[in-house]
């Protein structure tokens, strides 16, 4: 009995180790097929932009799609950031920089989440590819990337839609500040964000 029992159990280890060596077989093989536009996104065609989001390692396909698409919001979030950030800094002067302060958007983490609200109805999946790969404990589990799209017409719309209400709240803030620092600072702030939304953000 003792000995039908190690033959069990190398019997599963070796079917382990086979399993495990058909898994790290599998992700080398699928990166070799991995569609182009995984490694380089397709160029802005048109009025589109496209943007790829790549996951983290998940135990199921749902939390890796999910975890794809907040990826590739990030990078449009960037993206916005980048081709705004001198005219901001321009208009974060021009208005002084604590009416960006009193704004809690501007900041980097919130900004992702603006994008992310704005963009919901706008932002569509284009593409899905994954991969199958083992985390550090050999737990195997998916990795996803997916390209996305949005016009330049959705996207400056919702930002600028944003943008100005922003401004609205700010104006709200000026007809109850309780100082004449505290009310400059607010007109300072409307007037920031109605400048954004004049000039748009992805023209």
């Amino acid at each position: 009995k003792m000995r039908y029992f190690y033959l069990v159990l190398v019997a599963l280890l070796t079917v382990g180790c086979s399993s495990n060596q058909e898994l790290v077989k599998e992700a080398l093989n699928s990166v070799g097929d991995r569609p182009g536009w995984v490694m380089i996104p397709p160029a802005p065609e048109g009025d589109q932009l496209y943007f790829v989001g790549t996951s983290n390692l998940y135990a199921t396909e749902q939390g890796a799609r999910r975890d794809a698409k907040r990826d590739s919001i990030r990078e449009m979030s960037e993206f916005v950031r980048v081709l705004n950030k001198n005219k901001w800094e321009r208009v974060g002067v021009t208005y002084g920089m604590s009416a960006m302060a009193k704004m809690p958007t501007v900041s980097e983490r919130n900004f992702e989440k603006v994008v992310s609200a704005s963009t919901a109805n706008f932002l569509r999946v284009q593409e899905m590819y994954f991969e199958r790969e083992m985390d550090v404990a050999g737990v195997p589990g998916y990795k996803y990337f997916v390209l996305t799209s949005i016009s330049k017409t959705d996207l400056d719309t919702a930002l600028q839609s944003n943008a100005l209400h922003n401004a609205q709240k700010a104006e709200e803030a000026v007809k109850e500040a309780k100082t004449d620092e505290a009310k400059e600072q607010w007109e300072n702030a409307r007037d920031f964000w109605k400048e954004l939304a004049e000039d748009g953000f992805v023209r």
